[in-house]
């Protein structure tokens, strides 16, 4: 999301869809767009992740305001501390992520929705329904807010404002104009996917009402800590779940309230807002408990901000002693979950939280700073070099904004550059690092910790114009995308039964490669009569990213299988486009095809 933001701030794209769903459909790019506003005064992921906490913090006030307008003062006081205290909300205003800002918008419009259509205040019914397309485009879910609006519409028929209306409308058209072009555009596409994705047909369970009462009262926080919650005090498992109840209480209590009020006839603009609210907590349950694909967590935040309401109803709705002890029950869980809250922040921060929350971003700040005072380009060896997919890839990506930097999938590659470069290197890329060790072609490493039992990142100096030692290839060996293969490096016994690194050297000759494919590279192992033993394919660099000059080493592990003959062996390397498998050839000194690949052999270790 940030490196999509990013670039809408560099002018380099405009995105009409952003980051894939879990469903397999790209999202809306709204919250692209809204994580640009910070990135344009401080272009760094710290700005967009104090964004998101203060547009939560905006959602707290504007909840607070909400239950003080309609239900009091000590309602709102309530509304505004368990919101604020919701261990979901504390760490859902975290992140850089669409649905960490559902609570806040979700609440701006259901709040403009109560101005616009029970008070009569006329520019709030325009900026409600921009709200509405607003929460709409920046995830799925605010999907569940149509409802909603669709009730305020009713209450308000009478006196509907129709100027306002169709200027809310024209400004949620214009949001959502280039989410609507990218699906006419790729209709078919977006039709297979969802087709794919409900092909086993809908079921209905608890999943939805599981998580519906897991977000909305605060409950199952310590599943943020993974499989460490298993050494969490069973006191705070207590707290949670008595805390948990309360808010579960209250919101219910508050719902009943507006019903009972309605029938009542009672139909004042507190009578309606309660009810409302309780529309609005009911609509996830409505929506997922009956499902095609597999519904998360994150879907129900859109609703988080209507448990605090409609607690607040509930104590506005009652006087003397009862709205004492209710305030005080609300201002107890509140006391509570905030406690809670801190107490999984210093544990999370503290130690390893294996499928739970994920790497704390002080550590990847730090490690960032590091190598940029080694040196004033670098390389960043990641599981994955895929920006867009790949997470390492994104995160380190952001983090090295405005300084040169190549992203390597230190699984398989490793780019040796022509000038000193920094060196960053993520758990899960440490291949890349050996191939840098057996050429001598590191130094200075150093590795930034995370949390207790958490794998650091490693940063070094990479040398610049280091000449790995490999076995030649003797005469040039240029290919039709202009990679020269150099030579190779086997490490290990060639013999049957035995498992050897293959370390192959290529550079970039000519400018020939087609930037828009991706390149892969096939290791054929052949005995003395050329029938194949063992074979290791795998991708290269980023396409789009390579530059004349660049010296790559790529490492394979090939087995050599037991009942194969004895050596001489041979190796057969060459490069094919993926996924069309169109094959690279050698070419001779007059630049005409030669060969399907270039053979080597035979074999020496080194």
């Amino acid at each position: 999301i940030a490196s999509l933001a990013l670039g809408i701030v560099e002018g380099r794209a405009f995105p009409l869809w952003g980051t894939q769903s879990s469903v397999g459909v790209y999202l809306p790019p709204l919250a692209d767009y809204l994580y640009a506003l910070p990135l344009v005064l401080w272009k760094s992921p710290l700005s967009a992740v104090l964004f998101t906490g203060l547009l939560n913090l905006a959602g707290v006030v504007l909840t607070w305001w909400t239950a003080r307008r309609y239900w009091g003062v000590l309602a709102g006081l309530v509304a505004g501390a368990l919101f604020a205290a919701n261990p979901w909300a504390v760490f859902y205003s975290r992140q850089i992520w669409q649905p960490d800002l559902m609570p806040p918008l979700a609440m701006a419009c259901v709040a403009t929705g109560y101005a616009g259509f029970l008070e009569g205040r006329r520019w709030a019914v325009g900026a409600h329904l921009a709200l509405l397309a607003a929460a709409t485009m920046t995830h799925f879910t605010g999907l569940a807010l149509a409802p909603v609006s669709a009730a305020l519409f009713l209450i308000g028929r009478r006196r509907l404002p129709w100027r306002e209306v169709a200027g809310g409308v024209a400004l949620g058209g214009l949001l959502a104009a280039p989410y609507a072009l990218y699906l006419w555009r790729d209709r078919a596409g977006v039709l297979a996917i969802i087709g794919s994705a409900t092909s086993d047909g809908a079921v209905a369970d608890s999943t939805a009402a599981h998580y519906w009462r897991t977000m909305l009262t605060g409950d199952g926080a310590h599943a943020l800590l993974g499989a460490a919650a298993a050494d969490w005090g069973t006191g705070w498992f207590l707290v949670e779940r008595l805390a948990a109840g309360a808010v579960l209480a209250l919101l219910v209590g508050g719902a009943l309230v507006g019903m009972v009020r309605f029938f009542q006839g009672r139909r004042d603009a507190a009578t309606w807002a309660a009810l409302l609210a309780a529309l609005w907590a009911a609509m996830p349950l409505v929506l997922f408990t009956r499902h095609s694909t597999p519904v998360h967590l994150h879907y129900l935040a859109v609703a988080l901000p209507a448990a605090p309401l409609l607690a607040g109803a509930l104590v506005g709705a009652v006087g003397g002693r009862a709205r004492a002890a209710l305030g005080g029950l609300g201002g107890l869980a509140a006391a509570a979950q905030g406690a809670l809250s801190v107490a999984l922040l210093v544990a999370l921060g503290a130690q390893v939280t294996p499928g739970g929350f994920g790497f704390p971003l002080g550590q990847q700040v730090r490690a960032a700073g590091e190598a940029r005072a080694l040196a004033p380009s670098a390389v960043l060896l990641v599981p994955g070099d895929n920006a867009t997919s790949d997470e390492w890839a994104a995160v380190l990506g952001i983090h090295f904004y405005g300084v040169p930097h190549r992203l390597v999938d230190g699984t398989r590659a490793a780019l040796f550059p022509p000038e000193d470069a920094a060196l960053v290197v993520a758990p899960g890329a440490e291949a890349g690092l050996d191939a840098y060790a057996v050429f001598g072609a590191v130094e200075d490493l150093q590795e930034v910790p995370g949390r207790a039992g958490e794998a650091p990142l490693t940063v070094g100096r990479l040398r610049g114009g280091v000449a790995p030692d490999l076995v030649p290839v003797g005469e040039r060996a240029l290919l039709a995308n202009g990679v020269e293969f150099l030579g190779y490096r086997l490490e290990g016994t060639l013999a049957p039964g035995e498992t050897v690194v293959w370390r192959i050297g290529w550079r970039l000759a000519e400018a020939w490669h087609n930037p828009g494919r991706s390149y892969h590279m096939f290791n054929h192992l052949l005995d003395a009569d050329g029938a194949r033993l063992a074979q290791a394919d795998g991708g290269t660099l980023p396409t789009h990213a390579w530059q004349v000059g660049d010296l790559v080493v790529q490492s394979f592990a090939l087995t050599i299988p037991e009942d194969a003959p004895p050596g001489p062996y041979a190796m057969r390397v060459g490069m094919y486009t993926f996924p069309e498998m169109e094959n690279q050839p050698l070419l001779d000194v007059a630049g005409l095809p030669a060969a399907d690949s270039v053979l080597l052999g035979p074999l020496e270790a080194r």
